[in-house]
């Protein structure tokens, strides 16, 4: 594994959180990786038996990222992973352009929410309130326990809910919710 290094205190946070996490450059040649994340995209085999594991992982990458439909999960043996890819955009060291790092979720979709609102946050210009309503209206809060969480009044969490949906050009707190989830 070349150029980029995945910092030893990120791989054990990761781990922890049971995370996969790899980076890649644009061709996405494997620069680095955790061993949940070799095992997620490895998987029947084991990485260990393996001659040119970062073949069959780059294999399976071009696979899942490449994909027009935009693959966000997918199945390793019994389990299910997210993932979510993020630019690394202007790190040191020769061919960083166009790097990126994927971070692979199996056990938690509070990180998953979070990175799809941020996402969706960023896309739509939502405002911190905005955001923080469209949060609760995920965890599946009504509007009364919305405005009760938010210290405000139930016809303002209606408010907040009507300028979210102008933005993202919606007409239903369900349509929020998927636009939400889809547009990370």
């Amino acid at each position: 594994m070349a150029n980029l290094r995945i910092p030893p205190q990120m791989v054990e946070m990761h781990s922890r959180l049971r995370l996969g996490l790899l980076i890649a450059d644009a061709s996405f040649n494997l620069t680095g990786a955790n061993s949940e994340a070799i095992r997620a995209l490895s998987y029947p085999h084991d990485p260990s038996k393996i001659r040119g594991i970062h073949r069959l992982v780059r294999k399976k990458l071009l696979i899942y990222l490449r994909n027009p439909a935009a693959v966000r999960e997918f199945q390793s043996g019994k389990r299910t992973y997210r993932f979510r890819r993020v630019p690394l955009d202007g790190l040191p060291g020769r061919g960083s352009d166009g790097a990126f790092a994927l971070i692979l979720d199996r056990n938690s979709s509070e990180l998953f929410i979070v990175a799809a609102l941020m996402e969706a946050a960023s896309r739509f210009g939502l405002s911190t309130r905005e955001q923080e309503t469209v949060e609760l209206v995920l965890r599946g809060l009504s509007s009364r326990d919305i405005a009760e969480r938010m210290k405000i009044s139930h016809h303002t969490v209606r408010t907040f809910l009507r300028m979210v949906m102008v933005k993202m050009d919606v007409a239903s707190r369900s349509e929020i919710v998927a636009k939400v989830l889809h547009s990370c």
